[in-house]
């Protein structure tokens, strides 16, 4: 058992549990609302994770498809393994005004 866990009683680890489904649900929720694709809106073809540094699950949208939830973190993990865990830093930015005066 990790320290943290340790740290914590029932009482919180359950507190803790629920929101993080209520975030999983949520970013499930706002996906398929905003989605233009009918494979979403209708098919509800989604799933939304809530993982750690390292790719594993911490958990899962309720609603969403099975499937997702066991392929999610191999995929995670295969990309941070061949990308690493840094973010990428921002691509170099050209304004339109930078962009005008360059023709």
């Amino acid at each position: 058992m990790t320290t943290v866990a340790a740290a914590l009683d029932a009482a919180s680890l359950e507190v803790i549990w629920g929101r993080l489904l209520t975030i999983a649900d949520e970013c499930w929720t706002t996906l398929r609302r905003t989605a233009f694709s009918p494979i979403i809106t209708e098919a509800l073809d989604i799933g939304c994770e809530v993982m750690d540094r390292s790719g594993q699950t911490l958990s899962h949208a309720t609603r969403g498809m099975p499937v997702f939830n066991l392929v999610l973190p191999n995929v995670a993990q295969h990309f941070l393994e061949r990308f690493g865990a840094e973010p990428a830093p921002p691509p170099a930015r050209c304004t339109r005004r930078d962009c005008a005066s360059r023709r």
